[in-house]
């Protein structure tokens, strides 16, 4: 692949998220010491990220074009073909990052090893340099990563790096058709939580430990964590309520390609499929509306370390 030029994604710090909040540093600090919580740890981390953003800037390579994009506008930015993409931030801006992209490689760099835990964000500052170089060079091992897909039977559809969540804009019930392999029956919950392979140590990670704790025999109940590249996707029903006239036999299981995830909303009003945890990356699910959920035919790719 020719590379034509080299995207730097960033991400707005929590010191800077204060700052757009409050106005100014005293105005921020005198709030946060008047609620018991100090500045300082804010700006430390803040200054070390800069740090580490400057440190891949200057492991650029002169001859290739390079620009910058905010994690806030990567929605209206146009990624061209011949693009490298170098995202440096937490693990969930290669989720906000990877859905907007079509095949254009990923070089995922941990900013802050002693906070990020770097599970997608695998590349160290430091290292970029070569790294740069061989994957310009076509010299490095790239990983492709499976997304999930809803579509609606609308003609509406989103993706997901890490997972779905099918439910309700409140904390009310969701109610809801829910049909796949498994099975089909009515259903009221706290809502419909889809996995992918990269999402599994994320949101579905939390829910097997709530589970299996629960499980007083320590049988793993969930189906196993699919791999990042597998075409298998895992759910799970949150909280699901029995009575008369809902279910709680088909609350988690497999999707697989010839076996998609499909739900017809049951909701009047406040239905809403949600992706990767974005609001402004979600669709609604008026009473009525068939959701279909699977594999999506796009791939994420990385660049692996």
């Amino acid at each position: 692949m020719v590379f034509t030029r080299i995207v730097l994604v960033t991400k707005r710090t929590p010191y800077e998220e204060l700052l757009a909040t409050y106005g100014t540093h005293g105005q921020a600090a005198f709030l946060l010491t008047s609620r018991g919580q100090d500045i300082s740890s804010f700006r430390v981390q803040h200054d070390q990220y800069c740090k580490a953003v400057q440190t891949v800037e200057g492991s650029l390579p002169k001859d290739v074009s390079h620009t910058l994009v905010e994690r806030r506008n990567i929605p209206l930015f146009l990624f061209r073909g011949g693009d490298l993409i170098v995202a440096i931030g937490p693990d969930g801006l290669f989720a906000n990052l990877a859905k907007y992209l079509s095949g254009q490689p990923v070089v995922a760099v941990n900013p802050l090893p002693g906070v990020i835990d770097g599970v997608v964000m695998r590349h160290r500052p430091m290292n970029l340099a070569d790294v740069i170089k061989r994957t310009l060079a076509d010299d490095v091992t790239l990983d492709e990563v499976a997304l999930a897909e809803a579509k609606t039977d609308e003609g509406e559809s989103i993706l997901a790096v890490n997972d779905f969540l099918v439910g309700r804009l409140d904390h009310i019930s969701a109610r809801y058709h829910l049909s796949c392999g498994y099975g089909e029956e009515h259903q009221s919950s706290s809502g419909v939580l889809i996995s992918t392979g990269m999402g599994s140590s994320g949101w579905l990670r939390s829910i097997k430990a709530a589970v299996n704790a629960a499980n007083e025999e320590g049988e793993i109940l969930i189906p196993e964590d699919p791999t990042w590249d597998e075409e298998r996707l895992v759910f799970v029903v949150r909280e699901p309520f029995p009575s008369r006239a809902t279910g709680t036999e088909v609350v988690f299981g497999d999707i697989l390609p010839d076996e998609p995830l499909e739900i017809i909303s049951e909701m009047p009003e406040g239905g809403v499929v949600f992706s990767d945890g974005v609001p402004e990356d979600s669709l609604a699910l008026p009473a009525g509306i068939k959701l279909t959920i699977g594999i999506a035919e796009k791939k994420a790719i990385l660049v692996r370390p």
